[in-house]
């Protein structure tokens, strides 16, 4: 992703296609705290598809770098 503004776009993309090809739907999101995952029309859209969003916690260490 080039471009965090398209976000919405691109997630809305790919939770059609993972349902489409893999008959699969997505069930919970993982993100760290960036603006853009809390926007209203991208917490409007996880809202419609009933997934749960999990952010990191505030200044927490990336988990590659606790190695």
């Amino acid at each position: 992703m080039t471009d965090r503004s398209k976000l919405l776009n691109i997630f809305s993309s790919f939770l059609n296609e993972t349902k489409n090809q893999f008959s699969q739907v997505i069930k919970i999101l993982r993100s760290d705290n960036a603006k853009e995952y809390f926007s209203s029309g991208f917490s409007t859209l996880l809202n419609s598809h009933s997934i749960l969003h999990q952010s990191t916690c505030p200044h927490t260490p990336h988990a590659e770098s606790l190695y």
